[in-house]
């Protein structure tokens, strides 16, 4: 019975709205996606802390807030789950990659998209060890250009202030005001909760912190694992081509492996390596 109305539902639903509907649905959310919660490709370095491209933010959102004593149109991002975000956002490529190449017809920009958000993943890998952990760690690496290491340990954002202002820059000059915030935090009404304010265009900014982003000095957790495992099994599944040279299939079978070979090696208690000095934190 219950699977008979499952099928008249799922019916009754062609019927009203039409199969072309879905799919322009999901290219209508595509596009926004790519429209306001992405920068596709690389940063200028590796080493940089800019960080942050083709990895998806969490939440952008707007709000009116006091703004010495006027009322300002403002924007907070949130990247905080980052590996979580990554691991749907590759998922969505690889099932998205296979529909398309069943229906003949392109999939370069997809795979573009793909190879450059697998990318992301190595970049939060060999990055994670550079970062500081602040009760534990001393400063930032100062040879974290030399010392990057990829192991399937990952930082769970590279996002700089520096990226939070390219993507002002490439994809909010609609915004009504010139005025954005850049936050991991929901109280918008509270300045001591603003990380940054800033004005669209301005060429320099003050940021706290010296440039980091709060997410930049925490790293993944077995839950973000599991999303990552599941969106590079969609990989395996449904992606069997390279991307100049970049074999996307076995690259994700490789990046499976760095991470449970690195869960493994500490019981599973997600230890951080630590290689400035001989203490280990579990995560």
């Amino acid at each position: 019975m219950k699977l008979l109305l499952t099928v008249v539902l799922l019916s009754l639903s062609n019927f009203v709205f039409g199969i072309d509907s879905y799919e322009q649905k999901y290219w209508s959310y595509r596009a926004r996606l790519l429209d306001r919660f992405v920068l596709v490709g690389e940063p200028p370095s590796t080493c940089d802390d800019i960080g942050g491209y083709s990895v998806p933010i969490s939440i952008y959102s707007e709000k009116t807030i006091q703004v010495d004593n006027a009322n300002r149109n403002v924007i907070k991002f949130q990247a905080g789950d980052a590996p979580k975000d990554l691991a749907w956002y590759i998922g969505v490529l690889a099932t998205e990659f296979r529909l398309l190449k069943n229906s003949g017809k392109s999939t370069e920009t997809t795979k573009k998209e793909l190879y450059y958000a697998m990318r992301a993943m190595e970049r939060l890998d060999k990055k994670a060890e550079t970062y500081s952990y602040p009760q534990h760690f001393p400063p930032v690496d100062p040879n974290r250009c030399s010392n990057q290491t990829l192991n399937g340990f990952l930082t769970r954002s590279d996002a700089g202030y520096g990226y939070f202002r390219e993507l002002v820059n490439q994809k909010y000059k609609d915004f009504p005001d010139a005025v954005y915030v850049v936050n991991t935090k929901t109280d918008y009404d509270n300045p001591e909760n603003r990380a940054i304010l800033f004005n669209i265009g301005d060429s320099e900014f003050t940021a706290p912190d010296n440039g980091y982003y709060g997410s930049k000095r925490n790293f993944y957790s077995k839950d973000h694992m599991a999303h990552l495992l599941m969106g590079l099994a969609l990989v395996k599944r449904y992606v069997g081509e390279s991307y100049f040279g970049y074999n996307l299939n076995q690259e994700a079978i490789n990046a499976a492996k760095r991470m449970i070979d690195f869960a493994q090696s500490s019981d599973w208690n997600m230890k951080i390596p630590t290689p400035m000095n001989n203490s280990t934190i579990v995560i």
